[in-house]
């Protein structure tokens, strides 16, 4: 057990890198370990492993053990999920939808909650359900104007903005007021090698960014 309560590694992980990167992958166990891996050579300092990811409990272990302390599964659904993701080490679950009976679960074994919105009464029902930040999804689709203008009632919310959200926009969702980036296949796709020199040069794109928060 880290001396760290986990409900404070998510948020000590996006002071380094405003960045979530989601591995989704079907089918190839070798693929999900080396997409991992080569996220974390390439500087992740959060990771979302969802649960339809294959073998994505041992991936969430994986990330761990390769010293990623905010660690988090994704596509948590039920309190199996929520089960499951505290026994391979996650630290924050992230949903499509806003479940107030997994996010109580969650929050109950000191995990952090990305519960997905889109609309201002599901962002109503988290704050409810004693969330502060969530997952605004798909932001590509709603973009940058609808984010601007959900911010004004909601501005003491934590925004993550997810779907759509690529190494080209970053810094733009940054800079409009993003607490973090859920980033999966714009970082995922093509060769191992590939991936860990994008996630390296996203942390660079994002710097000037992350220096004006600390």
């Amino acid at each position: 057990m880290t001396s760290t309560s986990p409900n404070r590694l998510l948020e000590q992980a996006v002071a380094q890198l405003p960045v979530i990167a989601v591995v989704r992958e079907f089918g190839d166990r070798d693929r999900t370990l080396g997409l991992v891996s080569a996220l974390v050579a390439g500087g992740a300092t959060a990771l979302e492993v969802t649960t339809n990811t294959t073998c994505w409990q041992e991936a969430v272990t994986h990330a761990r053990e390769l010293g990623v302390h905010a660690v988090g599964a994704g596509t948590v659904l039920t309190g199996e999920h929520v089960q499951q993701a505290l026994g391979c080490g996650a630290s924050f679950i992230v949903s499509p939808g806003v479940d107030p009976k997994v996010i109580e679960m969650a929050q109950s074994l000191g995990m952090d909650t990305l519960p997905g919105v889109m609309t201002p009464t599901e962002i109503g029902v988290a704050l409810s359900a004693g969330v502060r930040r969530v997952k605004l999804f798909p932001a590509g689709s709603l973009g940058l104007d609808f984010f601007s203008a959900i911010r004004a009632p909601f501005n003491d919310v934590e925004f993550v903005p997810t779907g759509g959200i690529s190494p080209q926009n970053a810094s733009s969702w940054l800079r409009a007021g993003a607490w973090a980036l859920g980033m999966g296949g714009s970082l995922t796709t093509g060769s191992l090698l590939e991936i860990e020199n994008r996630m390296r040069s996203l942390r660079d794109a994002v710097s000037a960014d992350i220096g004006s928060r600390t």
